[in-house]
């Protein structure tokens, strides 16, 4: 019985109680780790700075994805990989002259983020910011969700490590680092679906309808059959269809504007329908010069949205835009900061737009309740952000408008560089730079100009100033042919005359025939060299043929009558 107990005694400690000792300074090593980890700074966290009797330095500062933040009045400096301690010996070497004796700066940690790179089989995949300590969960929802086709126990993290990049499974809780990347992989490429906001091209069958969607640039018969899904998710065609698409396949909808055509129409060919664009509706509210719905690329990025809405304008806070995002019964906000994107262009920085989103510009509290209201306007100068005191603000048509740091003997041409230049459409001939209270108005090319000959100056700028660079107006509108359809059909009236249009496709713009037709002695109207030309046309007998030789192409200003 002694020997039994002392074998089992033995057993025992072999089995149990060593691997646990050995286990305990591994554990230990671990939280170690960790707890180091955590007192070290990185890409993403958010942290609260006071300086004594620097208030205008006092305010939160995003690390950005390469490590930095940017000081007002003191520039770049490098965060990432220090502690808080060595953080405040780093400004304090730097402020040594400002700090009085026995002053300490104070920092402290607001919230722990990492930038996560979300690829692959989500709604919007794309950059995002998240808890450092997150879940699976968390992260696609973030991203808008995963696709149908996703298999959720495939999905993995990426990490680089001074050995490389390691890829783990994303299950349980997930410890983001610096721009990991959460690969999310499709089993199969889902089939595209109509949403709301989307431009579609729509081919018809005897139709050169005309859309007002066109995008610059493109070719006749695009912008004559281009269209763009409504809030509700319906297009219309004028004068045939209006009818529901949001979550339609294109084939799907090809089918369905079928159904409801004319029969003359859709003998000759198919409906074709195509997606030329995955576009959404997001708005833009706070200080922007125009408020209200967008339409743009699901690609676009807060500061092209911006741009669209006319860019933000003076007394704006560029550092706390916020994206407002509901979905289903979640709500959210996202905040971008938009002065660290205008100093370092790192697109990081940028979450992409969902479907729906809301851009808010918050006014700056300084500006009292002046005339607060989301419309343009510009604020008295004394009453601007106290962070513009002391830079120089430019804004309107240049490509990053905001505020900078005023160099030594700066002038407008400087400025105007370091904003990105202007852009197509400026006004260079009639900028304004408010100082003191008072409007100056300058020529900027005919300085130029006048430099070339040693008789004009460059103006100079300085801290407090602020220059507005106008956009010209558009001064004339393309003027499009028309061609006129009257008599027996449902819809008369004037309509844009396209490349190779005939009678069958100007019938067709005009709602077709009404019951009390005579297709068969249809009469085109033109005048040639001031005389009135009669042509006969028997439209019954074009319809019932795929190709009819004796179709007549129409010219400017020819009438169809039907009788």
């Amino acid at each position: 019985m002694k020997i039994y107990s002392g074998s089992l005694l033995k057993l025992f400690l072999v089995v149990i109680v060593i691997p646990l000792l050995v286990s305990i300074p591994y554990t230990l090593t671990a939280a170690s780790e960790q707890s180091k980890k955590d007192n070290f700074l990185f890409a993403g966290d958010v942290l609260e700075i006071n300086v004594p009797g620097q208030s205008q330095m006092g305010e939160r500062y995003d690390i950005d994805p390469e490590g930095n933040i940017y000081m007002v009045m003191m520039g770049k400096i490098h965060a990432e990989g220090m502690d808080i301690p060595g953080l405040k010996e780093e400004l304090k070497n730097r402020l040594k002259r400002s700090l009085g004796k026995g002053e300490e700066i104070s920092i402290r940690i607001f919230s722990r983020n990492r930038f996560v790179h979300i690829q692959g089989g989500v709604r919007y995949p794309g950059w995002y910011r998240a808890p450092h300590v997150t879940s699976l969960d968390y992260l696609t929802s973030i991203s808008g969700g995963i696709l149908p086709s996703v298999d959720p126990s495939r999905i993995t993290i990426r990490t680089k490590t001074n050995e490389g990049f390691q890829e783990t499974k994303a299950q349980g809780q997930i410890y983001l680092m610096s721009s990991d990347t959460l690969f999310v992989p499709a089993t199969k490429t889902p089939k595209k679906t109509i949403d709301r906001g989307d431009a579609l091209f729509i081919k018809l069958p005897g139709n050169q309808g005309t859309s007002s969607t066109a995008p610059a640039g493109s070719g006749p018969d695009q912008a004559r059959n281009e269209y763009s899904v409504d809030k509700n998710g319906f297009i219309t065609i004028p004068g045939l269809i209006h009818f529901y698409v949001q979550g339609l396949t294109t084939d799907e909808a090809s089918l369905e504007i079928e159904k409801k055509l004319p029969l003359y129409q859709t003998r000759s060919s198919k409906v074709e329908v195509s997606i030329l664009e995955k576009r959404h509706y997001v708005m833009v509210m706070g200080h922007v010069a125009r408020p209200g719905w967008y339409n743009p690329p699901e690609a676009a990025t807060v500061p092209e949205v911006l741009s669209m809405a006319g860019g933000v304008i003076d007394g704006a806070v560029m550092n706390e835009i916020v994206i407002d995002r509901v979905n289903g019964s979640s709500h959210s906000q996202v905040k971008v900061d938009l002065y660290q994107y205008s100093i370092n262009g790192d697109t990081r920085i940028l979450p992409p737009l969902h479907e729906n989103d809301t851009i808010f510009v918050p006014i700056s509290p300084n500006l009292g309740n002046i005339r607060r209201t989301l419309y343009a306007w510009m604020p008295p100068d004394q009453k601007l952000e106290k962070d513009t005191k002391k830079k120089i603000t430019i804004s309107g048509a240049v490509k990053n408008p905001g505020s900078y740091e005023p160099a030594d003997d700066m002038n407008l041409l400087d400025l105007i560089v370091r904003a990105g230049g202007e852009v197509a459409g400026a006004e260079l001939v009639n900028i304004t730079i408010t100082r003191n209270n008072k409007k100056e108005r300058v020529n900027l090319i005919e300085i130029i100009h006048g430099n070339k000959e040693g008789s004009a100056e460059m103006p100079k700028v300085y801290s407090g100033e602020t220059v507005y660079v106008p956009f010209m107006e558009k001064a004339w509108e393309q003027k499009k042919e028309k061609i006129y359809v009257v008599g027996r059909v449902k819809n008369q009236g004037a309509y844009d005359l396209a490349e190779n249009m005939g009678v069958i496709q100007a019938v067709a713009l005009a709602g077709g025939l009404d019951e009390w037709s005579d297709g068969s002695d249809i009469r085109i109207i033109r005048k040639t060299n001031g005389k009135e030309e009669h042509i006969p046309f028997n439209y019954k007998k074009a319809v019932s043929k795929k190709s009819d030789p004796s179709e007549i192409m129409l010219k400017p200003d020819d009438t169809i009558f039907v009788p």
